[in-house]
């Protein structure tokens, strides 16, 4: 399809790295299905931009509104990510007349009075989209400027004065590490749907887990807080001296913190006990070439710790 990125460009006011991710997130399922490429869509990119978009809003609000109470929070972070809100989004940026690409028989009017509908969907894609092309912090300012600050800034006040600083971080913390878990899952799990990764993501997230992660937290300089509080904090000193904490955060948390090869085992094991083959998870998953299959046979035993077989 010939299609003109810089138009897009234009109306979100960004220049992307690799247009084909802009493209993907333009992508509704409807296409993929017309193309005969289903899997071209932008559902994995909403699993994503999901997370990013919390993460960002949570981060505008300790920022800038410490005076409120985390419930305060969580209604604001409700009001922003209403499906009408990003749909007005989505329509006041210009994009609705021609954006997504689909093949639905309704007209994008009609569409757009759905509660769910593809125009919110698309945003939320285009967040994930952004985050991928060009990192946390310009996602993060793209948002204020076109979500977060229309809504807000008017309503600021003139105070540093925290209302619950405990709880505001562990709001923030907990917001950083889902968009970190979501970001991991979409970067180490190609081509796996967005039903998997809502699920792996669940698994990363759960009491339990976090429980692992306070105990090798406390072996980092972690002095008792619990990690979802000690990750903000190491977020929020990393930010004092360095313009991209996300991704310095993210590194840590991927080197020290998660167990890469235990992670892709669980995940793995599922999706062959969902009839996926061997061969597409090595090629889509693992993300070995046809040339290097071997290799990637040999990277699939090692990590379900299994012997391969010589045949």
């Amino acid at each position: 399809m010939d299609w003109n990125a810089a138009a897009v460009e234009t109306k979100i006011n960004l220049t992307f790295k690799h247009p084909d991710l802009l493209f993907l997130a333009l992508s509704h399922p409807s296409y993929g299905q017309q193309i005969n490429q289903p899997e071209q869509n932008y559902e994995r990119l909403i699993f994503l931009g999901d997370e990013i978009l919390h993460l960002a809003i949570a981060d505008y609000l300790y920022h800038h509104c410490p005076y409120l109470k985390v419930t305060n929070y969580k209604g604001l972070v409700t009001k922003l990510t209403e499906p009408e809100r990003l749909t007005k989004t989505w329509l006041h940026l210009g994009l609705g007349d021609d954006y997504p690409f689909m093949t639905l028989k309704e007209e994008r009017p009609m569409l757009a009075q759905r509660l769910h509908n593809p125009f919110e969907a698309g945003f939320r894609a285009l967040v994930g989209a952004i985050h991928g092309d060009r990192g946390y912090p310009q996602t993060r300012n793209w948002l204020i400027k076109h979500l977060i600050a229309p809504l807000l800034a008017r309503h600021l006040k003139n105070t540093t004065e925290r209302a619950e600083l405990d709880l505001q971080q562990r709001f923030f913390g907990n917001a950083l590490l889902k968009a970190l878990l979501a970001d991991w899952l979409y970067h180490h799990l190609n081509a796996v749907e967005p039903k998997y990764l809502s699920r792996f993501h669940r698994n990363l997230s759960s009491k339990e887990q976090l429980q692992q992660y306070k105990a090798k937290s406390l072996e980092l300089g972690n002095r008792g807080a619990g990690f979802k509080t000690f990750l903000i904090q190491t977020y929020l000193a990393e930010a004092e001296n360095n313009r991209n904490p996300y991704a310095t955060v993210y590194d840590w948390l991927n080197r020290e913190i998660l167990e890469t090869d235990e992670i892709l085992r669980e995940a793995i094991a599922v999706l062959l006990r969902d009839q996926k083959p061997q061969k597409w998870i090595i090629r889509n998953v693992l993300g070995y070439a046809s040339k290097d299959y071997q290799l990637g046979r040999e990277r699939f035993y090692e990590i379900l710790e299994e012997e391969m077989p010589t045949t």
